[in-house]
């Protein structure tokens, strides 16, 4: 990584920003953007994935996708669809992408919402006026301030010894490896953290506790197994880290509201309308 010189010259540009109620349709497969997109999720359900790493952002979170990650996202089967803020946006340091140079949490959770909802809202006045030069000035300060809040709220390589990618190597494990078992104790030792230690951090970084994302994550990749009608239940269990399928029909019963049966039957019989 670059060494950091904050005196150089930054640079930020809001290219489009708005508040969304996204419709079923949102979805993007492997793309590049040439820009940062952030995201601030006020409710609903969708996956973003970066870098082959699925995030599953929920209500009340931040979602910072930097320029020139390979990007994917969509919405959840039977789940509500995001209602969020959102900005595209250019930030450099000199030449070189901001983020490029240093490390950020891409999931956030949101301790201050009114900060966050204030900045959006002086962002979203600057869209609305884009011949006003004030508001432009305001528009790209409150986007400074956004950054720098960032980074006073996670500064998890100085505080932490925990920086992006140690987390993005965690994650890209725990996806390959969801088949699996996967303890809280592997993880930790995987990074040199006591198990405790690591609980806090990927807390403050994903907004939940590892054994939460990853039994969502195994629920929501259970869904579309169950959409292949040659495995049975006992085998998408298993396929998705369940050895009792009993717990896993009782857990998926929880998430979803509806039994692994009854979701096939229901999601199957809907594909078969829609075609």
């Amino acid at each position: 990584m670059k060494p950091l010189n904050p005196g150089q010259n930054l640079k930020v540009q809001v290219l489009v920003a708005g508040y969304t109620h996204v419709g079923t349709g949102w979805k993007y497969h492997m793309h590049r953007p040439s820009y940062n997109r952030l995201y601030y999720i006020r409710s609903g359900h969708g996956f973003v994935e970066i870098n082959g790493v699925r995030y599953l952002p929920g209500q009340g979170q931040l979602l910072l996708v930097p320029a020139g990650a390979r990007v994917s996202f969509g919405t959840l089967p039977g789940k509500d669809t995001f209602t969020k803020y959102w900005m595209h946006f250019d930030a450099r340091l000199g030449d070189t992408p901001l983020f490029d140079l240093i490390s950020v949490p891409w999931l956030m959770q949101v301790e201050d919402p009114a900060f966050v909802l204030a900045h959006f809202q002086t962002i979203l006045d600057g869209e609305k006026n884009k011949e006003d030069f004030p508001s432009v000035l305001r528009q790209q300060a409150a986007v400074m301030e956004f950054i720098a809040w960032i980074l006073d709220q996670h500064p998890v390589d100085r505080a932490y010894g925990v920086g992006t990618g140690k987390l993005d190597a965690i994650l890209a494990f725990i996806h390959e490896n969801i088949g699996e078992e996967i303890s809280v104790g592997m993880l930790s030792q995987m990074i040199g953290l006591h198990p405790n230690h690591f609980i806090k951090v990927f807390h403050m970084q994903m907004g939940t506790s590892p054994g939460q994302y990853i039994n969502k994550l195994r629920l929501e990749q259970a869904k579309e197994l169950l959409l292949q009608e040659d495995l049975t239940i006992r085998e998408v269990a298993s396929l998705v880290g369940f050895r009792d399928e009993s717990y896993f029909s009782r857990a998926f019963k929880k998430y979803i509201g509806r039994t692994p049966r009854e979701y096939r039957r229901e999601s199957l019989c809907t594909h078969l309308m829609e075609h």
